[in-house]
């Protein structure tokens, strides 16, 4: 068995320059996640610790100590989606959801029914910020260190990143949205790198991992 290694990232000060508070009709939405990545023992590839709706910076702030503690005590990861939801596309996605379910009625009295009922506004936030056409912002995810300054000063990339955090294998790079990216990954065969079609951000992690 492979040692593991402690790690942990903070990005909560370096993410909250780049966040808006302007609308209480949007929200962010972290997430924190327990992956079989860190935890060989866990029988599927990722758990749901807990979901949080950030509407303003207090939400922010009071919810920075819960999350830290919540990632420590679960061996988990915290992300943010860095494209604000809003409140109402959510709420219509989550009303589809619970239909379906209802569709069941009869195995509403299931434990695992009822638990579903309970997480459909999560499901429909990351519906919503996953499934969404042209999304303000992607995530460039870089699984490689040592690699953030080629990518994001190449003529690609230089003019449309937002900012850059860490990542535990290497980094995320924040860039606003552009469609023609095959020169992109033309030029960086040799490199493992991904653009996402949103844009779920590196928060936080205090982990035991074998990476």
């Amino acid at each position: 068995m492979s040692e593991k290694k402690h790690i942990i990232i903070d990005n909560f000060d370096a993410i909250k320059k780049h966040l808006t508070f302007d609308d209480m009709s949007k929200y962010y939405f972290i997430q924190i996640v327990k992956r079989s990545k860190d935890n060989p023992d866990m029988k599927s590839y990722m758990q749901v610790v807990k979901s949080f709706y950030v509407f303003t910076e207090e939400d922010y702030e009071h919810y920075k100590p819960i999350i830290k503690k919540l990632c420590k005590d679960n061996n988990a990861r915290a992300c943010i989606d860095f494209n604000r939801l809003d409140i109402d596309e959510v709420k219509n996605k989550a009303k589809e959801i619970l239909d379906k379910y209802c569709s069941y009625g009869h195995q509403l009295n299931n434990k695992k029914w009822f638990r579903k009922l309970q997480y459909c506004f999560d499901d429909a936030s990351v519906i919503v910020s996953t499934s969404k056409k042209g999304n303000e912002f992607l995530t460039t995810d870089v699984d490689e260190k040592g690699k953030v300054e080629l990518l994001s000063n190449s003529e690609y990339l230089k003019d449309k990143v937002v900012f850059t955090v860490p990542t535990v294998a290497g980094d995320h790079i924040i860039i606003k949205n552009y469609k023609d990216r095959k020169p992109f990954f033309d030029s960086f065969r040799d490199v493992d790198v991904s653009i996402m079609d949103y844009c779920y951000v590196f928060l936080y992690c205090d982990i035991n991992t074998p990476e």
